[in-house]
């Protein structure tokens, strides 16, 4: 299965924001893979580590193997280094698993 391109810590939000969207690429630019039929899903650990944020990302361009998780109202919560993993399912059972922290911080 192709590695994802996912971001590096420090990636850092504002709690309460929507915006950006946490972006991902399959694949590189110069070769991407098309994840028609793929599910990919984001988990974040909440800062107190007794829960879970679960959200199902969009493919935006299919073909280009480009994905968004997009935030609600609520998702990012005060916290730093906060657990995210992406698992990229490709629907034969070939699931891979990409790890970062994520920071977000108060607002002012």
């Amino acid at each position: 299965m192709p590695s994802a391109t996912l971001p590096t810590h420090p990636f850092v939000y504002t709690a309460g924001d929507r915006k950006p969207v946490l972006q991902g690429l399959v694949g590189t630019t110069a070769a991407p893979v098309d994840i028609t039929g793929y599910t990919i899903t984001l988990k974040l650990k909440r800062p107190t580590g007794s829960s879970l944020l679960t959200k199902v990302a969009v493919l935006t361009t299919p073909l280009s193997g480009l994905f968004e998780i997009r935030w609600s109202v609520g998702d990012l919560v005060e916290g730093l280094g906060q657990l995210a993993e992406v698992e990229i399912d490709d629907g034969t059972a070939e699931i891979e698993t990409k790890r970062f922290l994520l920071d977000v911080t108060e607002s002012i």
